[in-house]
Parts: C-alpha cells; structure tokens; sequence
C-alpha cells in the first residue's frame, strides 16, 4: 500500500470479491442515469419501479455487511498472529 496513491487502491478491480465488476456496473450506470437526467431537456425519467430501489438497497447493505465482517476477521486474525 502506497498512502501517495491512495486512488490506484480504490480503483484497483484485482484481488477483490467478484461483485466488484457488478458494483462498477451499476456504479457507471448511475452515473450515466444522474448525467440524463441533469443535462436531458426534458428530463430523462427511466420509469424504475421503486420496489427495484428496495430490493437493490438490501442486496448492497448485505454484501457491504458481509465485506466488513470479512475484512475485520482477517485483520483480527493478523492482529492475533502478530500478538503471538
């Protein structure tokens, strides 16, 4: 890790879970989604239904639960490596 290029390690697709390449999917296209409807005249709607918005919403808060628990037990078990 280089503190001097922390957004190399952000962007950086290697070496993570899979969903990774669905995240900068879904990323990219929010992004394109936010540029229609702010430069778009009239304004872009794409019609989503907001139960799509919910079912999204949970599967996003569980992988990011998930990736958390996973990260801190590996640092847990670094720590208590180190300790020993």
């Amino acid at each position: 890790y280089d503190p001097r290029r922390w957004t190399h390690t952000l962007m950086t697709i290697r070496g993570r879970a899979p969903t990774s390449f669905v995240f900068w999917i879904v990323l990219m296209e929010s992004a394109i989604v936010l540029m229609l409807s702010k430069l778009c005249d009239p304004p872009f709607d794409p019609g989503i239904n907001s139960g799509i918005h919910a079912i999204l919403g949970s599967s996003v808060a569980f992988l990011i639960v998930f990736r958390t628990q996973t990260a801190f037990k590996k640092w847990w078990d670094g720590r208590v490596a180190v300790s020993n």
